[in-house]
């Protein structure tokens, strides 16, 4: 699969209660930083959605965003 496939390509996730306050969003990512992300992700035993779900979480607090 090129990376150009890559972007186009849905991802299954787990079924997981939506709420109408959600949203999807999509990010392209070089190869090799997906990869480590995976790897950080899997060690931690969390998904790559939770641990960015964090990281967004508290960059914001820490700027003084509303979230």
């Amino acid at each position: 699969m090129t990376d150009q496939e890559r972007s186009r390509a849905s991802m299954k996730t787990v079924d997981r209660p939506r709420s109408d306050r959600v949203a999807r969003l999509s990010v392209s990512l070089p190869r090799h930083t997906l990869v480590q992300l995976k790897i950080h992700a899997a060690q931690r035993e969390t998904t790559i959605r939770d641990f960015v779900t964090a990281l967004v979480t508290r960059e914001m607090a820490t700027t003084g965003a509303d979230t």
